[in-house]
């Protein structure tokens, strides 16, 4: 499962642990928490509404995973790691920031929806 942590240096820390890890053919991702504009949940069909096509690198096998680096013409990459949730979790980031956003299947998407945009607002 992907863990997000909130570091006392200010950034947004995206874990990916197991197999997750080599799906979305990443580690980790770091971004300041003066990147992240927002975080939402969404069910996973509106998610998957605005994914890009592209997968560069990731691994896709509809109805089970989306995972890795989707991209899109005149769009900035978007990061995702999402199984069969139901919910997701949105992370939208600011025009500075190398990805446009993060969606992420994680236990309980709504509480940390709360406690990141509780770190955004401290």
């Amino acid at each position: 499962m992907t863990a997000v942590a909130f570091a006392r240096d200010g950034r947004l820390h995206v874990v990916f642990a197991g197999l997750d890890a080599v799906w979305a053919c990443r580690r980790r991702v770091d971004v300041p928490l003066t990147a992240v504009t927002g975080a939402r949940v969404l069910s996973r069909a509106e998610a998957l509404a605005d994914k890009p096509s592209v997968r560069a690198p990731g691994t896709y096998l509809p109805g089970v995973i989306v995972a890795g680096t989707y991209r899109a013409p005149r769009r900035r990459p978007q990061l995702w790691c999402v199984h069969t949730a139901e919910q997701v979790l949105v992370i939208d980031l600011t025009e500075e920031a190398r990805l446009q956003r993060i969606v992420l299947d994680v236990a309980d998407p709504a509480a940390v929806a709360v406690e990141l945009t509780g770190h955004l607002t401290a």
